[in-house]
């Protein structure tokens, strides 16, 4: 059975209760899928330069066909995800609110991508400024931060495998 793999924002404090984007599981069972929720628990802004050592520990966990969801900074997960020479294909991805580049593109063996966004998300207007003012520092020169205003601005490019939904309008 193939399994929905859901991963979480960054800021999230949830000492008892699972992270937010795990309200959707019980949906996403109840429609034959498997799911695995990828808890890495609360992370502040600063640790979120780990995103891609986070990713290397997801990475194992997928299996052919699967499915990636992920809100705001877990998309930035799934782009290193992404990055990585692909043992198997993912074929759909769906990003809610993503603090990613609003131009990003995922490898080759990605079917579909969604992207649910809003006029509304601030949070990743700042993740582009972030991306921008800490590409001035040495260790970032070889490899950018991937936040940007997806979440505020949909996908700005021309690959017809995406499919935007937006949600501020009726």
């Amino acid at each position: 059975m193939k399994t929905v793999h859901l991963i979480h924002g960054f800021n999230e404090s949830h000492p008892v209760q699972h992270p937010t984007i795990a309200v959707l599981a019980p949906l996403i069972k109840r429609r034959g899928f498997n799911v695995h929720v990828h808890d890495y628990g609360e992370w502040d802004l600063m640790a979120t330069r780990n995103n891609k050592n986070l990713a290397r520990l997801i990475y194992p966990s997928i299996r052919e066909g699967d499915t990636l969801v992920a809100f705001s900074n877990g998309a930035a997960i799934v782009a290193h995800l992404q990055a990585m020479p692909m043992r198997v294909a993912t074929p759909r991805i769906v990003l809610i609110q993503p603090a990613l580049c609003n131009k990003w593109v995922p490898n080759a063996y990605t079917q579909s991508v969604t992207v649910f966004w809003n006029a509304g998300d601030l949070a990743t207007v700042a993740g582009k400024w972030w991306r921008r003012v800490t590409g001035i520092f040495p260790w970032r020169w070889k490899e950018k931060h991937l936040w940007g205003e997806m979440g505020h601005t949909g996908y700005v490019g021309n690959d017809p495998r995406f499919t935007q939904i937006r949600t501020d309008q009726p």
